[in-house]
């Protein structure tokens, strides 16, 4: 096996893009983490639940497209319930709301580097479905930090309510994803 020698290890967020962009930079190429992301198709999510599980499991890697039909809009309706779901709601909340959002399996850290990648493409393309996408991703990171900021307290204080108003929370982040989705699919009609 060959070794890749004298190396920059700059760190990054998430390790994917930091593995590709020590590489690339070894190369001579050296690209933002958001532009690794971005052009790696990396935004993404899932909701994984499954019998064998002691509980379910956010994240994941999927089409870009299907992400809010699908894994958003399932977790909005099933978040409710979690509390119920989970042997030890003191420990699964906080973490499935650690992971969502420090670490890089769909939720706010995803979404701050796919805005950030959408506002490095708008300065080098200048069209509105970009802008449009970008405000959207950045309304999206926001609410993506309230909705684990929600399950983090409800596993805390065992208050139901907190997972009701997350569950909220993703439906409006399935409007939000849907729409930025759509904006940024006109872009190939664009070109």
């Amino acid at each position: 096996m060959a070794m890749v020698k004298d190396i920059d290890p700059r760190g990054m967020q998430h390790c994917e893009t930091t593995a590709l962009g020590v590489l690339l930079r070894h190369e001579g190429l050296d690209l933002s983490e958001p532009m690794l992301f971005g052009l790696g198709s990396g935004l993404s999510f899932i909701y994984w639940d499954s019998k064998g599980m002691g509980f379910p499991f956010l994240g994941g890697r999927v089409k870009p497209f299907e992400l809010a039909r699908n894994g958003i809009e399932k977790t909005a309706e099933q978040v409710p319930k979690w509390l119920q779901r989970s042997d030890n709601p003191q420990e699964d909340l906080p973490r499935a709301a650690v992971l969502m959002e420090k670490g890089g399996t769909g939720g706010a850290l995803f979404r701050n580097l796919y805005r950030d990648f959408l506002a490095e493409c708008a300065q080098l393309i200048d069209s509105a479905h970009l802008r449009t996408g970008h405000s959207l991703y950045a309304e999206a990171a926001t609410l993506w930090t309230q909705a684990a900021a929600l399950m983090t307290t409800a596993g805390e204080t065992g208050d139901a309510e907190n997972l009701v108003q997350a569950g909220s929370v993703l439906v409006e982040l399935t409007r939000i994803e849907r729409d930025a989705m759509r904006a940024l699919s006109m872009l190939q009609h664009c070109s």
